[in-house]
């Protein structure tokens, strides 16, 4: 996406510079301009440095591990959130069951809407205390033990992106809709 956006904003000026090469090239005697032309067509065409340097554009790796840890963390959940004076009231939508398309509803919503949406829905998780996850111990009499104890450290790994927060509802939603 970084490239893409810098190559449209930068579009007018690598077309400038390239008629302005191509006009003096007719011309003999401005070899001077020609090379400073071709320098400057060669930084401008250079799009992932432009984009770098235009803060557009970042590492493969990180954006390709940013992406699995979203993935593994979010699992392409789609998270909807209404403020309520001092909690917050999240649901998890299924969207399978969205009437129309997720971009066309974020399309006529946003993603932070002035819509006013009612949510109806089973509270399941509200305003009980978070305990703190147990230590880890490294030498276990069964397997089963072992095994409790990585789905401990897997349920605290999933609670860094998933967990409910202090002042946090968690609704499993029947429905949300606007009024007319």
């Amino acid at each position: 996406m970084g490239k893409a956006l810098t190559y449209v904003t930068n579009y007018e000026n690598i077309k400038l510079v390239k008629a302005e090469l191509s006009r003096v090239q007719k011309g003999k005697d401005e070899r001077d301009k020609i090379s400073v032309l071709n320098a400057e067509i060669k930084r401008i065409s250079d799009i992932d440095k432009l984009s770098i340097e235009q803060g557009l554009n970042f590492d493969k790796q990180l954006l390709d591990d940013l992406g699995f840890l979203l993935e593994y963390g979010l699992g392409g959940q789609l998270e909807v959130q209404m403020n309520l004076s001092n909690h917050i009231a999240s649901a998890n939508l299924n969207r399978k069951f969205l009437r129309e398309p997720e971009d066309l509803v974020i399309r006529k919503y946003s993603r932070q809407t002035e819509v006013q949406f009612t949510l109806f829905g089973i509270i399941t998780q509200y305003e009980k205390e978070q305990t703190s996850p147990p230590e880890a111990a490294h030498d276990y009499e069964t397997l089963k033990e072992a095994i409790m104890n990585m789905v401990s450290h897997i349920t605290n790994l999933e609670s860094a992106f998933t967990g409910r927060l202090s002042n946090e509802i968690i609704i499993d939603p029947i429905a949300m809709y606007t009024e007319l």
